[in-house]
């Protein structure tokens, strides 16, 4: 409806009940105050690193686009001087200067597999 910013769509009661012809409420389903939860197994030989972020990033970016960005920003980097904090700051500069984004950007990266030595 282009009127809705679903991070804080909590308290927007007008997307949630509609009034009918003759006065009724009429609920709707547009939203819900229930989150989505998806558990999913991590693998630590596959797994790199968790994307947190905020509608901002993913209105200029496709969740595949923010992973590629920074596994390409990462792997520029040596292993022991990886940069996640860096590269956050990075694909959130792109989305504000790059992609003229006009919303909030947030962007947490966080990295896995930091303890595993492979030989």
């Amino acid at each position: 409806m282009n009127r809705l910013a679903v991070t804080r769509a909590f308290g927007d009661f007008e997307f949630k009940t509609l009034r009918g012809d003759n006065g009724e409420e009429i609920r709707r389903k547009y939203i819900t105050v229930e989150p989505e939860v998806r558990q999913i197994e991590l693998d630590p030989f596959i797994d790199d690193f968790i994307v947190l972020a905020s509608d901002g990033l993913y209105d200029k970016f496709t969740s595949q686009e923010a992973v590629s960005y920074i596994r390409t920003k990462l792997g520029n980097m040596p292993f022991m001087e990886q940069d996640c904090q860096k590269v956050a700051k990075d694909i959130a500069n792109e989305a504000i200067y790059g992609k003229h984004v006009r919303d909030n950007v947030t962007v947490v990266i966080v990295a896995l597999n930091r303890g595993i030595k492979l030989s």
